[in-house]
This record gives C-alpha cells, structure tokens and sequence, in this order.
C-alpha cells in the first residue's frame, strides 16, 4: 500500500476515534455541547485529513503540520468564543487541550505511517 495513503487511512481513523472519545466523555460534561451525528463527525475527519495531507505536504513534518491546523483551530473557536462570551473559559481551556493534543496524536499517526515517504 503506497505509504501516504496508509498514512492518510490511519490520520482518518485515528481523528475519528480520538473525536469521539475525547468529545464524548471529555467536553461534553466540561461544556454541555450536544454530540453531533456520525454523518458530520465522519464527513468533518475526511476533510481534516486532507487538510493535514496537504499542509503536511507543505511543511515536511506532520507533528508540527498537525500542531498549527491545532492552534490555528484554538483561536479561531476557543479564544474568539471565549472573548464573544459563546464559550467559558474552564470549557474554552479544556477544548483547546483536547484540540492540541488530539491533532499532536493524529500528526504523529500520519508520521509513523507515511514513514520516510510523509512529505
């Protein structure tokens, strides 16, 4: 199997896996969110994947590929939810460690993976 889709297939189940445990029994009791349905949740993975695919590509280095999408992705909901008063603050903080961790571990999936053959 040709290593970046390898890559790609295991950065997909591993987002998947890691959505919804750490959604489901993390956040939701920290934030009261609602579950959304399998459709988004499975649609929402693919597209981050390629996302990660794609800026991996760029960078060279999944981790830290992985790693910005994560930070990018914690101000653009947490920190400017935060500051709107959508979000607060103990769920803010939470959803942005469970964010930066959950892409570290999917970056690093996609790096062990890919192998040599990542970039």
């Amino acid at each position: 199997m040709n290593p970046r889709i390898k890559a790609q297939a295991g950065a997909l189940v591993a987002m998947i896996v890691l959505f919804y445990v750490l959604y489901r029994f993390v956040y939701i009791p920290v934030a009261g969110a609602t579950m959304p349905g399998w459709v988004a949740i499975v649609v929402t993975c693919l597209v981050a994947t390629c996302f990660l695919d794609w800026v991996n590509r760029s960078l060279g280095d999944p981790v830290r590929a992985a790693v910005i999408i994560a930070i990018s992705q914690v101000i653009f909901t947490n920190v400017y939810g935060w500051l709107r008063g959508d979000v607060e603050l103990v769920a803010a903080i939470i959803g942005s460690i469970l964010l930066i961790a959950g892409w570290g571990v999917v970056g690093f999936v996609y790096g062990k993976l890919a192998g040599d053959a990542g970039n």
